[in-house]
């Protein structure tokens, strides 16, 4: 189970707990990986302007076995809102500017212009856990830190 670090710190309207009992996150402790999981949209934004590198990511056909784990913890936490949605789908954030992202031969490249209908596997980092401000809400923070594209609808660019 995640181990909640005693410090939070603000992040807009949000305040985010590490998953950390030192509350620093540390990404080696905290990843969890998606294999062969499809992409059924394209990242976006919630009332966004196309502007922004932080966007939500979907994932399609995650394993049963990561859903429990998750669904575990956030019945830990009283999430309110979940990242798991629908039967298999699984909701995070992606950074991307910031993402690393390889081909199936494991050679870096740079991530496809259009990601909706790729095969992929996913690292993500369980980062921690938000309240809003009202503490009407909360949940966990998971983030996309590295793709594999397994299978993209376009000719992937090696650099």
């Amino acid at each position: 189970m995640a181990q909640w670090s005693d410090r939070s710190y603000k992040a807009g309207d949000v305040t985010l707990t590490a998953c950390s009992p030192e509350g620093r996150p540390r990404t080696e402790n905290f990843t969890l990986k998606l294999e062969n999981v499809s992409i059924p949209f394209e990242p976006s934004c919630f009332q966004g302007n196309g502007s922004e590198t932080r966007l939500t990511m979907c994932f399609s056909g995650v394993d049963e076995k990561l859903r429990q784990q998750l669904a575990a913890i956030e019945k830990d936490i009283g999430a309110t809102t979940s990242c798991l949605k629908n039967e298999d789908m699984l909701r995070c954030k992606i950074q991307m500017d910031k993402v690393d992202c390889c081909d199936a031969d494991c050679m870096r490249t740079e991530l496809p212009k259009a990601l909706r209908g790729c095969t992929v596997n996913a690292y993500l980092w369980l980062r921690g856990k938000w309240t809003t401000a009202q503490g009407s809400a909360c949940g966990l923070s998971l983030e996309v830190t590295q793709l594999q594209i397994l299978e993209a609808r376009e000719h992937l660019r090696r650099y």
